[in-house]
């Protein structure tokens, strides 16, 4: 019997310690993901399929990261793939920018995204943006989702929403 829970003990020893590095590495993953994407977005590049593609990478993280995280609520991922999937069709579109805000406002407690006050010109705008980004990433780092969510959508929303209008 000692020997049957000995190896117990081990096997889920190494099922738990396995299982940590790979959290991390998704972690990881996500947040390089988000970096790169949020700078190509930034940089003006003039190909608008790689702003699109990186538009459509943050959406997915963002959707990827609720969806690991079962506290949040499954209404938010599918409105997220709802968002992802209009936003694919046509960023810029009416549809896309409705769909987006009914994410954010599910993650934010019903609050829509508002514009931040004192943007004055694209600098302030590109300035925090970047601090969504940071932001997002440093809730990834320190397990909350809900955080790093509520901050992906808002940049997507920063960054597209003078566009829409």
């Amino acid at each position: 019997m000692r020997v049957l829970n000995r190896m117990v003990l081990i096997a889920l020893f190494v099922c738990a310690a396995q299982s940590v590095p790979q959290a991390t590495r998704k972690d990881d993953s996500w947040t390089t993901d988000v970096k790169q994407a949020a700078r190509l977005i930034l940089s003006n590049s003039p190909k608008p399929e790689e702003v699109n593609r990186s538009f459509a990478l943050l959406l997915d993280t963002a959707g990827k990261i609720a969806a690991r995280d079962t506290r949040l609520p499954a209404e938010l991922r599918n409105k997220i793939q709802v968002a992802a999937k209009a936003f694919t069709r046509n960023p810029l579109s009416a549809a896309s920018g409705e769909a987006l805000n009914g994410a954010y406002k599910t993650i934010n407690g019903g609050k829509e995204f508002t514009f931040p006050d004192g943007v004055r010109d694209i600098g302030d705008a590109a300035r925090i943006a970047q601090q969504y980004i940071d932001w997002s990433v440093k809730a990834l780092e320190s397990g909350q989702s809900d955080q790093a969510v509520r901050d992906i959508l808002a940049f997507v929303l920063l960054v597209t929403t003078p566009m829409m209008r």
